[in-house]
């Protein structure tokens, strides 16, 4: 399952793994219908650790400048192209989990008790 999970993350973190794995019936959209069939729970837990390792990107919300006088470090509005290009990146995902049905899912998984696990 730690192979798997490593392959589903790396391919989630390029633009074109995104839309491989989100148009096919077989890539984001069964892991999300997964989360509702009755499993064990280990696995449930497994499938989301996948979604929190896709969602642990760095974001840098902004800029870090030296002042000269004191040598402290300030924080500045971060306007840079990484940063747009990095949170173009999230909404992707957010959407492409949407588009899957991850809210109802987690919804489901949340609201429903879990029997014989």
């Amino acid at each position: 399952m730690k192979l798997a999970k490593i392959a589903i993350v790396t391919m989630m973190r390029s633009w074109q793994g995104v839309i491989y794995l989100t148009s096919s019936k077989l890539g984001l959209s069964s892991l999300v219908e997964a989360l509702n069939q009755p499993i064990r729970l280990q696995k449930k837990i497994a499938i989301l650790d996948i979604f929190i390792e896709m969602f642990n990107v760095p974001i840098f919300l902004g800029g870090s400048e030296t002042n000269s006088n004191t040598g402290d470090y300030m924080l500045l509005g971060g306007f840079g192209k990484s940063d747009n290009l990095l949170n173009n990146y999230i909404a992707l995902l957010l959407q492409s989990f949407y588009h899957c049905g991850a809210y109802e899912a987690l919804t489901m998984l949340g609201t429903t008790a879990e029997e014989g696990s």
